[in-house]
């Protein structure tokens, strides 16, 4: 059998893989290509436990605990997505989407509303919002929707 068939197992998953191919199957941890995602949450301990998941599943994550810093690194580096925790009931974190959106305009925006609001999913599409998603969500659904997302994200005009 070619070096390439013999399986193991990923010690990190518990996933089977090849040798050569030290990447396991699981399409959530073949994303490492892409580059990178910028995580803003306000909250600093639930923005740690994010990003280490984010990283553990194969994205390169970068962290913001606050509006400035998210703005500052989104007009520094080019980002495949943005995700923000956001209560869209405060008017800086509105206005932080919209500098984030004109920031990085061709990074996948991901806002994750918590709490929800009403015609949040309006409202973040009014901000330059590609994709909502509502609190509490599973890291399962964030990891498999930024592993489907093309590198880049569609223009926002």
């Amino acid at each position: 059998m070619p070096l390439t068939e013999r399986s193991a197992i990923d010690a990190g998953s518990g996933e089977a893989h090849t040798r050569l191919n030290s990447v396991p199957s699981d399409p959530i941890r073949s994303s490492t290509t892409k580059l990178p995602v910028l995580l803003f949450n306000p909250n600093p301990v639930a923005a740690g436990i994010l990003t280490m998941q984010l990283r553990r599943a194969g994205f390169e994550t970068h962290m913001a605990v606050d509006g400035f810093a998210a703005v500052s690194m989104a007009r520094g580096q080019q980002f495949s997505s943005i995700i923000v925790v956001a209560d869209l009931a405060d008017a800086q974190m509105r206005k932080c989407l919209h500098e984030l959106r004109d920031a990085e305009p061709q990074a996948w925006l991901i806002v994750i509303i918590d709490p929800p609001v009403v015609r949040s999913r309006d409202l973040v599409r009014e901000l330059g919002g590609n994709a909502v998603m509502d609190a509490p969500f599973t890291f399962s659904d964030l990891a498999w929707r930024l592993s489907v997302l093309p590198a880049r994200g569609p223009s926002v005009g």
